[in-house]
């Protein structure tokens, strides 16, 4: 397994495995349909109180889960629930993007959330792995607007590709939970919405099944 690398600009860490894998050309582009689930919606900030993170009465785990509960609550994800808990670590699972099913880890142990298996058929050192892995990098870039920069201070990106499955991790540094829950789900939305979707739909049809519009 090679050594993770830090990105001292944007926080993330990547790891890669030598891997197969396949994807579509990049001739000819076609274009996604959009409607088919909901995306993150931006809701108003909130006061937090300091019950918010692990420092108040609540633990780290209910912290994550509630926050996930307020996304089912205002319709952005669907039949969502935990399947498993044990050793600190919970899994949940909801349909999200185009009403596909999604799995997200927490480690309340190494203050973690994790979308595994997130990207199928993403060979490492692909166009399109290199171009997700710069994606990422520059989420913490200062030419972001604020709302949607990255603060590497708060949460870092951790990335992973294991035989051509790209997975993403992002570890809460400053115990504000709600905080990285947050980060997390517009980061994995971003990553679908506003980079595949535009320069690789074709990807994003074949790998995920999605009708062209």
């Amino acid at each position: 397994m090679a050594t993770k690398k830090r990105s001292q600009k944007s926080g993330v860490r990547s790891q890669k495995k030598p891997g197969a894998g396949s994807q579509e050309p990049e001739g000819s582009k076609k274009k996604v349909a959009s409607g088919q689930g909901p995306g993150v919606k931006k809701k108003k900030p909130e006061a937090r109180s300091k019950e918010s993170g692990a420092k108040g009465k609540d633990s780290a785990l209910a912290v994550v889960r509630r926050e996930l509960e307020q996304y089912a609550e205002r319709g952005v994800f669907r039949s969502f629930s935990p399947i498993s808990s044990s050793n600190g670590k919970t899994e949940f699972q909801f349909s999200w993007l185009w009403n596909k099913p999604f799995h997200l880890g927490f480690d309340e142990k190494r203050k973690t959330l994790t979308f595994r298996r997130l990207l199928p058929n993403l060979p490492v050192g692909s166009p399109i792995e290199t171009g997700v892995r710069a994606f990422l990098e520059s989420v913490a870039s200062s030419e972001r607007p604020e709302h949607r920069r990255l603060d590497p201070a708060r949460v870092v990106i951790q990335y992973s590709n294991q035989r051509g499955t790209a997975s993403l991790a992002f570890r809460v540094l400053d115990a504000d939970f709600a905080h990285g829950v947050q980060r997390t789900m517009d980061i994995v939305n971003e990553v679908f919405l506003m980079f595949l979707g535009p320069r690789y739909p074709e990807y994003l049809v074949a790998t995920f099944n999605l009708p062209e519009d």
